[in-house]
């Protein structure tokens, strides 16, 4: 997390050397810059913010892998699908 909010400070400073000390450009680097911070901080440091995290990389990479089975009377192996 610390890592972003270094990049993130470094980008905002050179967009508001960049933009001569503007005073509405940098209100919205500020404000930016904060909302970066605090939704790093969320989704690193709670629980919450982890298990997003958690549900949206096994939805992007297909989810669980499954082994299905399905047996006849007797026991034996009808059909088998991998999901």
């Amino acid at each position: 997390m610390m890592m972003i909010v270094f990049i993130t400070i470094i980008i905002a400073t050179f967009i508001i050397h960049k933009c001569h000390y503007n005073t509405d450009t940098i209100f919205v680097v500020v404000v930016v810059a904060l909302l970066i911070t605090g939704f790093s901080w969320y989704i690193s440091s709670t629980e919450k913010g982890k298990r997003i995290v958690k549900d949206f990389t096994s939805n992007v990479s297909g989810g669980i892998h499954r082994q299905v089975k399905a047996y006849d009377i007797n026991g034996e192996t009808e059909n088998q699908a991998i999901y």
